[in-house]
Order: C-alpha cells, then structure tokens, then sequence
C-alpha cells in the first residue's frame, strides 16, 4: 500500500465511488423537435465513469465517452434517449424524451 502521508491531498483518490451526476441538469427531461439541443451527461465517480448512450426508438451513433451532444432533432430522431454512466461501484442513468 502506498504511503499517503507526505500528501494528504491525494488521500481522496484512494476511496472507490459509485458514480452520479454531476450539475443543475438531473432527472428526466422533455425537449422539443426543430430547436438545438444539447444533452449533458456529466458524471462523477471513482475511478472515473464511462458513458454511454442508447435509444429505445431509434439507431443513434454516438460514440462512447461523450458527455455533450448536441443537435437538432428532426421527427425521425424523436425518442428515449438514454445516458448511463458506470464503473466497478455502480451505474445510474438518465433519461432524454425528445418529441413525445
């Protein structure tokens, strides 16, 4: 085990932490089609996270590890859009309907 005690500020990356979300943005939101949205998924934990996204309605590609995107929802893009992020403690999701 490594000795902590020349730096105690490096003592809080010692502890493990299941990951939640981080800023004002929290909880399920309702978005509109035709206006530019950007959809933050920000995280914390240790170690740190990783994100995903998925939708139940439609085939996005978004690549993995990103915590903003932003466009324009068309009618053909409206749906669930999920975010997860997780690590070895846990994971939490957060939920996007756009156009319902």
């Amino acid at each position: 085990m490594k000795d902590c005690s020349s730096n105690p500020y490096n003592l809080l990356s010692y502890f493990p932490d299941a990951p939640s979300f981080q800023g004002d943005e929290t909880g399920n939101m309702t978005l509109e089609l035709g206006r530019e949205v950007t959809l933050l998924c920000l995280g914390v934990g240790n170690p740190a996270p990783t994100v995903n996204w998925t939708s139940e309605d439609s085939d996005i590609k978004w690549m993995s590890n990103l915590t903003r995107v932003t466009f324009k929802p068309e009618p053909d893009s409206s749906g669930s859009y999920l975010c997860t992020i997780k690590n070895d403690f846990g994971e939490v999701s957060k939920r996007f309907d756009i156009g319902k």
